[in-house]
């Protein structure tokens, strides 16, 4: 990546498609004036530059290019915030789809875009490309690396008092603290959101307060801190949310959370009110109150009536939402093995594997291929149930986690307790025991 000075740009245009100095001169300009622009001892006007621009466009246009004044009037700095930018498009399907391998590619062209940025003293493109690296890391799940990459922008972003970005990105740390299951860590993060919503006027204040109320209350939830979701709920729906799709997921959410106390009637009178709205709910809101409506008559033990809302909620539109697939196969999965339906179980657990695989859903991916271990088990296949036990075990990291090496453990010891192999069951124990203290 190199920055040009007006006349080596204006050289190199001309160069570039093979033309000499008098093949862009006319009534407007000299051959002299060009030799003196590209060796920078004349500057260039925007009279100039609209000239040259036309005589360079006459031969451009024909390679679906245009050369306008403005480019050729560029500062350097507006020049290297340009490359940047044109780099980082080329750079987006990888960022947005990442494939395997890809990472030691956009590590290095990452590091040669901040050394460019630092040269330049492009404080706001760093504090960008620290974020999208950030995220980048965050959707392949290297959650500890994307934090550490979200720390270096929110650095630029709190030193240039642009606490709109800044809010974002302890959400964003919120997030991947979340995903790794520690959920007290993520409110600490969501915390400070609220903290700038209290102290500064931001562009995004309403936007940013929904998602700071939701993700706590999704974290209360998690920690089964259910009174203090109730509450929150109740004072975004009286402050906050009174119509629209947030409150329609702060129903849902506070619907869970009384189907989890027990409390069946009342998680019912949520999902039916949210059911009669139907034609008003999106298609993904649809399907998940279905799905959870599913499940509360899967604690029920009515594997019928769950069967019947599950397969209402999605499974005809797969193919438009198809990111919900994992989960409701899953879902649907357990209803079929609790009535004995075996086979079908399998089945759709295969195909929630394949779906979570496809769309990059490291959690469900773990919990479908857990619910397989607890067929296996369930059923006495025991030799089965280890070997899959062994992949999940092998397929984990440290950003995922130390909960889901602790659930990998309890199945461990569950395994090899029915199994009779007492030694074993006695090593996992001890492990887990190890972790909890």
């Amino acid at each position: 990546m190199k920055v040009l000075s007006t006349g080596e740009k204006i050289r190199n245009l001309r160069k570039g498609i093979g033309l000499k100095q008098e093949d862009i001169v006319n009534n407007g300009i000299t051959r002299s004036l060009i030799s003196m622009i590209e060796n920078n001892k004349r500057n260039l006007t925007y009279k100039t530059a609209k000239i040259i621009a036309h005589s360079l466009n006459a031969y451009y246009i024909h390679l679906g290019k245009e050369i306008t004044p403005d480019l050729l009037l560029e500062t350097e700095n507006e020049q290297a915030r340009r490359i940047i930018l044109e780099r980082l498009k080329e750079l987006e399907p990888l960022l947005l789809k990442p494939t395997p391998g890809c990472e030691d590619q956009l590590e290095d062209s990452f590091q040669q875009l901040v050394k460019f940025a630092l040269e330049w003293h492009l404080e706001e493109i760093i504090s960008d490309l620290w974020e999208r690296k950030g995220s980048f890391y965050r959707r392949i799940h290297r959650y500890n690396r994307a934090i550490q990459d979200y720390y270096r922008a929110l650095e630029y972003f709190i030193k240039t008092s642009r606490f709109n970005k800044a809010a974002e990105i302890y959400n964003l740390v919120g997030n991947c603290y979340y995903c790794m299951a520690l959920y007290e860590q993520a409110l600490v993060y969501y915390h400070r959101v609220k903290d700038i919503l209290e102290i500064h006027s931001i562009e995004n204040h309403k936007q940013m307060e929904i998602y700071y109320g939701i993700n706590t209350i999704l974290c209360y939830r998690k920690l089964k801190h259910y009174d203090m979701v109730l509450r929150t709920i109740a004072l975004y729906k009286d402050t906050v949310l009174t119509e629209g799709e947030y409150y329609d997921r702060l129903l849902l959410i506070e619907g869970n959370t009384y189907r989890d106390l027990g409390n069946y009637d009342k998680a019912i009178r949520v999902y039916e009110k949210l059911l009669k709205k139907r034609k008003k709910l999106s298609l993904s809101m649809q399907m998940l109150v279905n799905e959870n409506y599913g499940e509360l008559y899967q604690k029920l033990e009515d594997y019928e009536k769950s069967l019947y809302y599950l397969q209402h909620s999605y499974y005809c539109n797969l193919e438009s939402e198809p990111n919900y697939g994992p989960s409701l196969c899953l879902t649907e999965a357990k209803s079929h093995f609790a009535i004995g339906k075996v086979d079908e179980a399998f089945q759709l657990v295969q195909k929630g594997i394949g779906l979570a695989e496809k769309f990059s859903s490291a959690s469900l991916l773990r919990n479908l291929r857990f619910f397989r271990v607890k067929m296996l088990i369930d059923l006495g296949n025991y030799p089965e149930a280890e070997t899959c036990l062994m992949e999940i075990e092998h397929s984990l990291n440290r950003e995922q986690g130390p909960r889901s090496i602790i659930q990998v453990y309890v199945f461990y010891i569950d395994l090899y307790c029915r199994w009779e192999k007492k030694e074993r069951c006695l090593s996992y124990a001890a492990r887990l025991q190890g972790m909890e203290l």
